[in-house]
């Protein structure tokens, strides 16, 4: 009859225990979190224009803050005057038919695609007066109408928005306002192991996050722009083609879907297939939107991507989608737009832990030959 003896380690519990508290610190205060994680990757991305302008330019540091944010608020406010005005005189354009374009929509999908008439409950759909539904309808009876109990909810919730808003803008004022980074004297506070992993692992993070933040931008102008190029070009060849109306509310839908990496472009071009078909486009207009928007995600994939985001996050396709699904059922659209920096940093924290066991092992093997050689 064999016994064993079990001992457990009275630190394994400490730390599991720990790791359990920490767990349910981070649900309870995932909204504290999120405000500081939106502000650290606002402050990885506008501290090397900071910096640039510091120390190239010769500003004071506070100057240069100014300088940084109040330029931001400027351009805010442009798109917001021009882009955003134009986009939503187009969208008022697109409902102000908006039966006959379900209508329109209906009938294509049944001569096209017959299977889907019981799928969708097409009979049902064509019932529906939309078009009096938001004539006749007060805005704000239309947000209670709609979100129902949960429209009063509604209204402070964009409230609340501003005021996280304000917030992560404050915060990440705080965080540039340092020269060597705001983390650098907390660092300096834990315990030596740790401290040597930080003072590599948060750096390269800020790094990343700001690289991503900067090539972001610029792909999602880069694909408006281009987008709004492609949906305007038949417009020069046939008089009837009407989608060019749209341009502008398409090209913002894929410039702003393009942060959604992977599943974006695909959305984009269902909402464009969408409008097209409702707006009376014909076979050839939808065939030709196929095949430039396919060939659009080609040259981003070939050489948009490669160029601009070389410096930023840098993760496989199927990785990045999962991501985007897991922050999505997480945090909704806030959390899809979120799950590419913090994959990122997960995979830097892991990288780099992995380096630096690494070269303690290789440290511990190089000081056993020496030991070894000498004893021999």
């Amino acid at each position: 009859m064999f016994s064993t003896k079990i001992q457990i380690n009275p630190w394994i519990l400490f730390y599991a225990f720990l790791g359990v508290l920490l767990i349910d610190l981070v649900f309870r205060l995932q909204t504290v979190l999120l405000i500081f994680f939106v502000a650290f990757i606002i402050n990885c991305g506008l501290r090397p224009i900071v910096s640039w302008l510091e120390d190239k330019l010769k500003f004071k540091r506070s100057v240069a803050i100014t300088i940084v944010y109040l330029t931001g608020i400027v351009l805010a406010i442009l798109i917001l005057t021009f882009i955003f005005g134009e986009t939503y005189r187009q969208i008022l354009l697109f409902f102000t038919d908006i039966d006959s374009k379900i209508f329109q929509l209906l009938n294509f999908l049944q001569n096209n695609f017959p299977f889907l008439v019981d799928l969708l409950n097409i009979d049902n759909i064509s019932k529906l007066d939309v078009k009096s539904f938001i004539d006749n309808t007060p805005i704000l009876v239309q947000i209670l109408s709609t979100f129902g109990s949960q429209g009063l909810r509604f209204v402070f919730n964009a409230f609340e928005f501003i005021l996280f808003f304000l917030l992560i803008i404050i915060l990440s004022i705080y965080m540039i306002k340092p020269k060597e980074g705001f983390y650098t004297s907390f660092v300096g506070m834990l315990p030596s192991k740790i401290s040597r992993i930080t003072q590599n692992l948060l750096p390269k993070i800020e790094y990343n996050l700001g690289s991503w933040l900067i090539s972001l931008f610029v792909l999602m102008f880069f694909i408006g722009f281009f987008t709004y190029l492609i949906i305007l070009l038949p417009g020069f060849f046939d008089t009837t083609y009407i989608l060019g109306k749209y341009a502008l509310l398409i090209a913002l839908i894929s410039g702003l879907l393009e942060a959604v990496p992977n599943i974006g472009p695909t959305i984009t071009l269902i909402i464009t297939l969408i409008i097209a078909i409702t707006s009376g486009g014909s076979i050839p207009i939808l065939i030709y939107i196929i095949i430039m928007f396919m060939l659009l995600q080609q040259i981003e994939a070939l050489f948009l991507v490669p160029i601009i985001m070389k410096k930023a996050v840098n993760l496989h396709p199927v990785v990045s989608i999962l991501g985007v699904l897991g922050g999505f059922s997480v945090a909704g659209v806030l959390g899809a737009l979120l799950s590419m920096p913090v994959l990122s940093v997960f995979q830097i924290v892991f990288v780099e832990i992995l380096k630096y066991y690494k070269d303690l092992e290789n440290k511990n093997l190089h000081t056993y030959n020496i030991n070894k050689n000498h004893s021999s």
